[in-house]
């Protein structure tokens, strides 16, 4: 499992999404359909400005049920993420009650919101 920003860039300026999931494994041409793992949009992907929504998807395999997930699109493609994105999805996890252990691969729901 992996931190990565997500871009489709045939659709979006900027690179909004991050996310976790096992990036090397994706191939947007036969997972068209299939959910990111978590992931929450924290930049504007038309102007690159910071959004306040800090809203996560998740996908069912992730147990954390609250909304649908993202899914993954034919055209996305992964970067990885600047020291601001890293920053900001660390706090988007806090401010949702989510931890995650990067050394066990481990999303972990610490407290209701």
């Amino acid at each position: 499992m992996k931190i990565r920003m997500i871009q489709d860039p045939h659709h979006e300026a900027f690179a909004g999404f991050i996310g976790i999931d096992n990036f090397d494994e994706i191939t947007p041409e036969d997972d068209v359909g299939r959910r990111y793992y978590a992931v929450t949009q924290i930049f504007g992907v038309d102007d690159g400005e910071r959004t306040h929504t800090n809203r996560f998807f998740f996908s069912d395999t992730c147990g954390f049920h609250k909304n649908p997930g993202l899914t993954v699109h034919s055209s996305d493609t992964f970067s990885l993420p600047t020291i601001e994105g890293y920053l900001l999805f660390g706090a988007a996890l806090k401010t949702n009650g989510y931890r995650y252990n990067k050394k066990k691969c481990q999303l972990t729901k610490i407290h209701s919101k």
